[in-house]
């Protein structure tokens, strides 16, 4: 493992599949010898439960529970992830937090939906392991390292 140079990279995962949550966590375990940051996730099955984190954390001085970027299930309980991104991004304490949306499905109208909500980027789940890792280890690069953000990471 190389030498950490920054503090740790918080990603807020939101998804109500367990299995997709533990894909996640292996995927981005999987390429960890290869960043020079931590990745730090934390795990919501619902978009209230991350709304109530934020609002909680809000009010907090440690830089270390801002995230520096938040990714949605469309389909998640008790709030739809386009509903939960909308009140992401009319809030100004959370609106320049990258949102990264998941979705399984490929039907354009929930792409144009997400976009409309204020999603950063609107990515399909991969079909096998393999992908998943390559398309995280991708948007942590993205965001982590490339994207510069005016209060968090990079």
């Amino acid at each position: 493992m190389k030498n950490r140079i920054r503090k740790p990279f918080i990603w807020l995962v939101v998804d109500d599949d367990e299995d997709e949550r533990l894909l996640i966590k292996e995927a981005i375990e999987a390429t960890s010898g290869q960043r020079r940051f931590e990745v730090n996730l934390l795990f919501f099955s619902d978009g209230l439960e991350l709304l109530e984190y934020l609002a909680v954390s809000k009010g907090r001085k440690s830089a270390v529970l801002r995230p520096d970027l938040i990714s949605l299930d469309v389909k998640i309980p008790h709030a739809d992830g386009n509903e939960v991104l909308k009140q992401l991004k009319s809030n100004s304490g959370y609106r320049d937090i990258p949102v990264i949306v998941f979705t399984a499905t490929q039907r354009t109208a929930v792409v144009e939906e997400s976009y409309s909500s204020g999603a950063n980027t609107v990515i399909q789940k991969p079909a096998d392991f393999s992908s998943m890792i390559n398309i995280l280890r991708l948007l942590v690069d993205y965001w982590g390292c490339l994207a510069k953000s005016p209060k968090g990471f990079g």
